[in-house]
């Protein structure tokens, strides 16, 4: 059996992810939040669990890439940092276009 199988379980996770944070994204650089449903604490909120979760995945993938004795995929640590850094920028952008 082809263990690096078990990795490809994890991208859904983090494409799912880097969706959200761009939508995310998005809306706070075009503010077009026309219900006032996303605000900063959601935004915060939002980007700061699924950077946690990823860190999370990114340790367990890890931990199995260890036991396992196979080699890790670097697409789904890309797709990490990708994660990220959205995270980062949305905390920027959030607090850089605040009103004042």
């Amino acid at each position: 059996m082809h263990h690096n199988i078990v990795f490809d379980y994890f991208r859904p996770i983090y494409i799912f992810f880097i969706i959200i944070l761009t939508i995310l994204l998005i809306n706070t650089i075009f503010k077009k939040n026309r219900f006032k449903l996303v605000n900063g604490f959601v935004i915060i909120s939002i980007s700061f669990i699924c950077l946690l979760v990823s860190i999370y995945l990114t340790y367990l993938a890890g931990i199995l890439t260890d036991e396992l004795s196979v080699a890790g995929d670097p697409f789904s640590f890309f797709m990490f940092i990708i994660i990220v850094l959205v995270s980062i920028i949305n905390f920027v952008a959030y607090f850089y276009k605040k009103p004042a």
